[in-house]
């Protein structure tokens, strides 16, 4: 009886030992695809060089400035290159890669992080003291990288993804130290600037379930002689904006609009993800006319729409990245997060930019 399991047993182990060296035809597949990426990984690998030259904000050079770079290699673990920027603010890097991205981080006590990436062009046998070489063009190409200087960050009224909400068709005055409307609509004091929304359902450009014949407009109005200013993130620093407001150039008011019919969109006039808005508020005169005080802040995303459950709703809503600055006359907009003004606490940095 014994022997007839052991036989059982042996036939089980024998078949299983086949059945483990059939490859199936899926796994066929996926070696094939494997051995055809790994090839044309071989046919774009090649040696890349770049140099990063590394400034502050007014062109200063930084040395001592921790540099992480991150070349992919196809079947290889990625090992980051690490180092610091020489005397001369300058990091070189050489390797073989089989893609055409660089990825690099620089960073240094006292400074906001940067984080770029860069993209060659295309692999090309150069002739190198007369033999052929895979080389990725342009060959060490010198990149300039602006890290910049902690300046001058303070404490601000901070409100991070803000929303409000107000009837449609209606003013409301927002508040950037409270962080809400006026009444009758919220417990603001003093209006930084005004939402007014309005927004038209046209039910023959729509589809089922769907806001496809939406049109909303919203005008955001600065008080008198305020006014607002559309910058450029750099979304390469952690800071993304400027460190100080500028005296003048503010417009007065600004407006959008977003039109939808049938499910698309037939225009679009929103502050682009990548600007933000610099503010000029709470401007005081004197009896002969001239400007003797304002109050400064950024914006650094504004978005709207119905504020309701339904479509067509009676209600807008504006929701904000808000940054103030209480102190008149300080146009200095780097906000310091380790105190928020709006909680006295640390705010989530950096998660947020200051």
């Amino acid at each position: 009886m014994n022997k007839i399991v052991l036989i059982i047993f042996w036939g089980f182990l024998c078949g299983m030992r086949a059945w483990g060296q059939t490859v199936s035809p899926w796994q066929k597949e996926i070696n094939a695809a494997e051995k055809e990426m790994k090839g044309m990984a071989e046919s774009f690998k090649g040696e890349l060089a770049l140099t990063l030259r590394v400034k502050d904000s007014v062109g200063h050079i930084v040395t001592n400035a921790k540099v992480w770079v991150s070349i992919q290699r196809y079947g290889e673990k990625t090992v980051p290159i690490t180092g610091t920027t020489n005397t001369n603010g300058l990091f070189a890097v050489k390797r073989q890669s089989t893609d055409s991205r660089i990825l690099f981080i620089v960073d240094k006590e006292g400074y906001y992080r940067t984080e770029r990436e860069f993209w060659f062009k295309e692999v090309a046998r150069v002739d190198v003291d007369g033999s052929l070489e895979k080389r990725w063009m342009p060959w060490n190409p010198t990149i300039d990288v602006v890290l910049k200087e902690k300046n001058k960050p303070i404490p601000l009224y901070v409100w991070q993804s803000k929303i409000v909400r107000f009837p449609k068709g209606e003013e409301a005055g927002f508040d950037c130290k409270k962080g809400d409307l006026l009444a009758p609509y919220g417990k603001g004091e003093q209006a930084d600037f005004t939402f007014f929304y309005t927004s038209a359902f046209n039910p023959e450009k729509t589809t089922a379930f769907s806001s496809g014949g939406l049109t909303n407009c919203m005008v955001v109005k600065a008080g008198e002689d305020g006014g607002f200013i559309v910058k450029p993130k750099d979304v390469f620093s952690e800071l993304w904006s400027i460190y100080q407001a500028p005296e003048s150039g503010y417009q007065p008011k600004l407006s959008y609009e977003v039109e939808r019919a049938n499910g698309k969109m037939v225009k679009d006039r929103r502050l682009s993800g990548g600007d933000y808005l610099i503010f000029k508020s709470r401007v005081k005169k004197n009896e002969k006319g001239e400007i003797i005080s304002a109050n400064y802040g950024k914006i650094y995303t504004f978005g709207y729409g119905e504020g309701g459950e339904r479509t067509p709703s009676e209600m807008g809503s504006v929701m904000v990245d808000c940054y103030f600055n209480p102190m008149p006359n300080d146009r200095n907009i780097e906000a310091d997060p380790r105190t928020d003004l709006s909680s006295g606490q640390r705010w989530n940095f950096p998660r947020f930019a200051p």
